[in-house]
């Protein structure tokens, strides 16, 4: 569909533009709000590896390691999130689910987990990567 510019210097009779967003930059605080991702602390953004699954240096059983999260299965969870009746209902099913409704996943063409890179000077700065 696009935006119509009504006006524009090389065309006087407006523009139709149209864009698409394909990649999201900012800290791991700004993915999570931005594409319905909770704490990094829970699960990473973009595998199923969770903060409570540690590892003390063994790397004798990768297989279970780096399996990357489903856009499809995250979105499908984010709608049912949006399902949840009250606060408390939502706050259980992010604790089971780890996703919630975000305004960017209207966008269809949207993958909330490949279209994400973590500023890594922005995390410097800020104190969360060392």
């Amino acid at each position: 569909e696009g935006v119509n510019l009504n006006r524009t210097n090389e065309y006087s009779n407006g523009k139709d533009i149209r864009a698409a967003l394909i990649i999201v930059s900012c800290d791991i605080s700004g993915v999570q709000k931005l594409c319905g991702h909770i704490s990094a602390f829970a699960s990473c953004h973009r595998c199923e590896k969770r903060a409570n699954n540690c590892n003390f240096g063994s790397m004798a059983d990768m297989s279970n390691w780096f399996i990357i999260k489903d856009p499809v299965e995250h979105h499908q969870k984010a709608l049912e999130w949006r399902q949840c009746k009250s606060n408390a209902e939502r706050e259980r099913f992010v604790k089971v689910n780890g996703v919630r409704w975000s305004e960017i996943l209207r966008l269809s063409y949207f993958d909330p987990i490949r279209f994400v890179v973590i500023d890594p000077m922005h995390c410097l700065f800020l104190g969360i990567a060392k």
